[in-house]
C-alpha cells in the first residue's frame, strides 16, 4: 500500500515497487494520477479535505475490499497458502516539491 502514490515521490515508490521488484501495488490518494495508471494493482480514492476520522474509513474499507477481490486470485492451491494481504504500508504523502 503506498498512501500518497500520485505524488511525485509516491510514484517513485510505486515505480520501484512494481517494475523492479515486480510487487502489486495498492495506491491511495485524495487525487488519481494517470501517469501510475500502468503501475498500481488497484487505487483507493479518499476524500479531498475530509476530516481525519473520514480518511481512515475510506483507506479502511478500500483495503478491506481490494483484499477480498485479490483473496480470489492469491491461493496457493498446492500450498493452501493465503498470498493476499499487504506486505508493506509506504507513506509518502505530504508536500513534496513538483507535487501537483
Amino acid at each position: 500500500l503506498v498512501l500518497g502514490s500520485s505524488g511525485t515521490l509516491g510514484l517513485a515508490v510505486s515505480q520501484h515497487l512494481s517494475q523492479h521488484l515486480n510487487m502489486k501495488v495498492l495506491g491511495a490518494d485524495i487525487v488519481k494520477s494517470p501517469a501510475n495508471e500502468n503501475l498500481l494493482n488497484g487505487f483507493i480514492a479518499l476524500p479531498p479535505k475530509a476530516a481525519l476520522p473520514e480518511l481512515t474509513t475510506a483507506l479502511g474499507k478500500g483495503v478491506q475490499d481490494y483484499l477480498n477481490d485479490a483473496e480470489q486470485e492469491s491461493y496457493d492451491p498446492e500450498t493452501g497458502e493465503d498470498l493476499s494481504g499487504l506486505d508493506c504500508i509506504v507513506v509518502a504523502s505530504g508536500g513534496w516539491e513538483g507535487d501537483p
